[in-house]
């Protein structure tokens, strides 16, 4: 900072001992980069002004004998470019010469034209004649920059400026910067840093995070160190520290102290290995919770890892801390073989329950809370810091779906199906726990397998919280003979299931006994078993020895069976092996049916059954009494996910390769149009081995309709399931079955059907006028247009009876009611000729219709007509031998629906005329569209209602009026 010129003369001497004690005692680390009062007379160089002066004025000045004055005007002041490091502040003195006057402060960072400078420290007005500092702080400047002064026009004369510092305050003893910790062992690590001036020697204080230095909450201190880095001793593990460093400057002083540098000692590695602890429940849901199970006795002061993270590829840390990881120290004592740690709330140490129920559960510093994804995660435990990639161990895996192991799962040593569990079967379940044997066994690590087995484990698919509470009962083990292992029971036939097993390490006999349902009492000791004896408590003997396989035969088909095997070593019996299985059931032959409605939701009846292989957890095939056809069940499956597939299976059907029969079913889709693949299998529990037989695609939603699959000399497989399969290829879709019926195929039958009706236009009140015959009637059926679209070719070289009126259209439909007769059970159509008295015949004019169809249900019949009304008989047409007969004329109530036909005279009923276009409606349209564009012609029209050859007033008055509104009831 500028002193007060002062001339004294000194000898060398002096002078060389007043600069020794200068470099010895005031050494300076931190400076003013510019420290400039301008008593050099002239704007220094490399500063840029274009009108700005220096004056030596008496008493103007703020300190010395020169000061900088602007110009009047607008004026600027800007220094040379300066290096700012943090800390480094921008100080001066300014005044006005007289009056008042005003000024920015301004900075730069790219350039020194008055344009660069676009930011503004500071804005001045009204200042006046007294010198005041102004100071900014500079930290968040760092690097090169330029600073201005820029005065501001409309003041009253010029400003004044002195005294002008950029920099910090000069440090005679710099504190140490770049702290670090390495190679951190369990009770020792290396501190190092960065000496920013000349000192030998430090001091370093090592506290709990958050510890004051220089005061006395070290935990260890080490003063007067001479070496960078240091190695300090005397830490305990596993535990977290920070480190502070101070350099002693001898005379110069001490630094400040430079930290905190956090780290954490090693854990103490006790040797575990895989499978000395396993998981026994995981919810993914809430705040996440697991537990696991202690197969060793676990040492006190252990720690072990928990994490979803991914392995590395050598095993010895992870991919990445992007997930989650859990530090769990067990504590003082040790912890016994069997013992069950719950882990509450875990994905947050800010959990009010967040924790252990044994030993400390902690965040570390390297990573967050467990964060488990109920759409798929894994879920390691490891022993050793995953930081620094220092695991020792890794102990036990579990994941809530397939695929989330990591693609370096090897490098871990787990192994699935006993130290990794997959404790799900399909989808990803959102929680699961154990539910398996815990006792019984001979030592705990039996229990890896029983772990890793998901049939041992229950899950819930939608909500993991449904776990909770987890289970803390132990697992025991059991002293005595080691059970038979590989204990099996093989369903065989209808009729058998097979026993295998092979015998313990010391080659123990075996007692086999079994029972309805899954209890058991206990051999007594030193007693031996026969065949058919009973055990007390349950279960009955089928063998004892030293065999390894048993037939049990005569069984019950399709009913579980339960079996349990022990060792005997003659005095004393293992505890005991399970395992059940259910006899197959007999293969079904034609015909039989299913309709689903025997059953309690969700399950299927027996000997059904159903394959999901879904992506999106949420896909299924069960019974359901949502959108049944018959009351109250049906099948509805359910597809979420457009790659799920989903398959429901019929029982083994014995006589499908027969090709003589055939599956009839009702189907619905619900929202859009979906495909139903049918096909066979040879194994119901092998997706691979379906082969589709036939694709139907069912366009129509919300309403079932009836499918027909024949499986007749085209279907040349060996398989003997049929398996309906979801076809759809978008998301969220639903597809129902219901009804089924596996049957013979119908025969194909030959019959005549007589019908009888009438129509309202020439009708003359006991028959119907025959105007259009012959001149007018066309020899070649009428319907091969819109809207019927009838692709026959009937028609005649002469209209073959006078009584003729005119061409009819005839369906036949099969279904279970006239309700149900919708376009979709037509079987047969047909183009005929109605005659005068009401009578429907063949083209010879005389016969009754004739039909090759085969008949399921029952047979309905529709009567169309160019310009009257269709009508669909209420009842089901009555068969004599094979001649079907239905008279329409004798009732309103012979058509199905409301007002479907008109009276006509006494006890007489006709099909309602008007209908120009054939839209099912007599609207306003058949009048202006078609109607009069045709009246006054005559001729075979549409328009002409009553058949009388002329399209006239008669009529739109007589029929289109009286009947405007009137609309067909054929069901759609």
């Amino acid at each position: 900072m500028k002193k007060q010129k002062t001339i004294t003369r000194l000898s060398l001497e002096t002078i060389i001992i007043i600069m020794i004690i200068m470099l010895s005692t005031t050494i300076s680390y931190a400076q003013w980069t510019i420290d400039e009062g301008f008593e050099g007379g002239a704007i220094p160089a490399g500063w840029t002004t274009s009108t700005w002066g220096v004056y030596s004025v008496v008493g103007i000045p703020h300190t010395g004998d020169w000061v900088a004055a602007s110009g009047m005007g607008n004026d600027w002041l800007i220094t040379p470019q300066v290096y700012i490091q943090s800390g480094d502040s921008f100080i001066f003195w300014a005044r006005a010469w007289n009056g008042t006057e005003s000024f920015n402060v301004k900075l730069s960072t790219t350039g020194n034209a008055t344009g660069d400078f676009t930011t503004t420290l500071g804005t001045y007005t009204g200042v006046g004649e007294t010198w005041v500092e102004y100071s900014y702080d500079l930290s968040a400047y760092t690097g090169n920059i330029y600073l201005a002064i820029e005065v501001i026009s409309g003041g009253d004369y010029v400003l004044g400026l002195d005294d002008v510092l950029v920099g910090q305050e000069p440090v005679s003893c710099p504190a140490p910067s770049n702290t670090n910790v390495t190679n951190i062992l369990e009770t020792q690590a290396d501190f190092g840093w960065t000496e920013n001036g000349f000192a030998t020697v430090w001091n370093i204080e090592v506290g709990t995070p958050g510890f004051t230095p220089g005061t006395t909450a070290y935990i260890q201190a080490y003063t007067g160190v001479t070496s960078n880095p240091y190695t300090g001793m005397g830490l305990t593990a596993s535990t977290n520290y920070e480190f502070y460093v101070q350099a002693d400057c001898g005379g110069g002083g001490t630094s400040t102290w430079a930290g905190p540098e956090t780290f954490s000692t090693q854990d103490i590695v006790w040797g575990l290995s895989a499978g000395d602890i396993a998981f026994t429940a995981m919810n993914a849901d809430g705040d996440d919770d697991f537990a696991i199970v202690a197969l060793i006795d676990i040492p006190a002061n252990a720690t072990i890892y928990f994490t979803d993270n991914e392995p590395n590829a050598d095993g010895t840390g992870f991919l990445d801390f992007n997930e989650g990881t859990l530090k769990w120290a067990t504590g003082g004592s040790v912890i016994s073989a069997g013992t069950i740690v719950v882990f509450t709330d875990t994905d947050s140490d800010t959990n009010p329950l967040f924790g252990a129920s044994i030993g400390t559960l902690s965040v570390p510093s390297f990573d967050s809370g467990m964060n488990l994804s109920s759409s798929g995660d894994a879920l390691y435990a490891v022993e050793g810091s995953p930081e620094g990639n220092n695991i020792a161990a890794w102990l036990a895996g579990i994941q809530n779906e397939a695929g989330n192991e990591g693609a370096n799962f090897s490098a871990t040593g787990l192994t699935f199906g006993t130290t990794f569990i997959n404790y799900f079967t399909t989808g990803s379940p959102d929680g699961g726990y154990y539910h398996g044997a815990r006792f019984g066994e001979s030592s705990f690590s039996a229990y890896l397998p029983l772990l890793g087995d998901n049939s041992n484990w229950t899950v819930d698919m939608y909500n993991g919280e449904n776990i909770l509470p987890i289970s803390t009962t132990a697992f025991t083990i059991f002293i005595g003979p080691d059970n038979p292992a590989s204990f099996a029971a093989t369903p065989a036939s209808s009729s058998e299931i097979d026993l295998d097993w092979t015998q313990n390490g010391s080659s123990n006999d075996v007692l086999v006994a079994w029972n309805s349902s899954n209890t058991f009492g206990t051999p007594i000791n030193g007693t031996t078993y026969s065949a058919g004896n009973l055990i007390t408590g349950g279960g009955t003997v089928l063998y004892y020895g030293p065999a390894l396989h048993f037939d049990h035969t005569s069984l019950t088909a399709s009913t579980p069976y339960f079996y349990k095997a022990w060792s005997y070593d003659g005095s004393e019996y293992s505890f005991g092996v399970t395992d059940d299985a259910t006899t197959l059931c007999v293969p079904y032959t034609a015909d039989f049916s299913e309709n689903f409605d025997g059953e309690t939701p969700p399950e299927l009846p027996d000997c059904w059954s159903h394959l999901e292989i879904s992506a999106s957890t949420f896909g299924y095939v069960e019974t359901s009494t949502t959108s049944s056809y018959s009351l109250p069940n049906n099948v509805r499956m359910y597809k979420a996910d457009a790659v799920d597939d989903l398959l429901l299976i019929t029982p083994q059907l014995g006589d499908l390769t027969s090709q003589s029969n055939q599956i009839r079913f009702m189907g619905r889709v619900s929202g859009w149009a979906q495909d139903l693949i049918i096909g066979t299998m040879s194994d119901p529990t092998d997706e691979t081995t379906f082969t589709a037989f036939q694709t139907i695609p069912i366009t129509i939603f919300n309403v079932y309709e009836e499918y027909t699959v024949v499986f007749d000399d085209t279907y040349t497989l060996s398989d003997e399931y049929i398996a309906f399969k979801h076809g759809a290829d978008i998301n969220y879709s639903y597809l129902n079955i219901d009804d089924f019926v596996y049957e013979e195929i119908p025969s194909v039958t030959n019959i005549s059907v007589n019908l009888n009706a009438f129509l309202e236009g020439p009708f003359n009140g006991t028959d119907m006028n025959t105007d259009l015959n012959p001149d007018y009637i066309p020899l070649s059926q009428p319907y091969n247009t819109a809207p019927w679209n009838y692709a026959g070719t009937e028609s005649v070289a002469a209209i073959p009876n006078t009584d003729i009126v005119d061409w009819v259209l005839v369906e036949l439909r099969d279904t279970t009611d006239a309700q149900y007769a919708s376009g979709s059970t037509m079987i047969a159509q047909q183009a005929a000729f109605i005659l005068k008295d009401g009578s429907i015949v063949g083209l010879d004019g005389t016969n009754f219709l004739t039909f090759n169809v085969t008949i399921e249900d029952n047979l309905f019949a529709v009567v169309l007509h160019r310009n009257h009304l269709g009508v669909l008989s209420a009842n089901p047409l009555i068969g004599f031998g094979n001649i079907y007969a239905y008279n329409f004329t004798t009732g309103a109530d012979k058509a199905y629906g409301t007002d479907a036909q008109k009276y006509l005279s006494s006890g007489i009923y006709g099909m309602i005329s008007g209908d120009v276009d054939a839209s099912g409606l007599i609207e306003q349209d058949d009048k202006t569209i078609y109607w009069e564009s045709s009246a006054g012609t005559n001729g075979y029209n549409n328009s002409d209602l009553n058949l009388n050859t002329e399209v006239d007033n008669k009529d739109k008055d007589d029929f289109w009026i009286p009947n405007l509104g009137s609309e067909s009831q054929l069901p759609e």
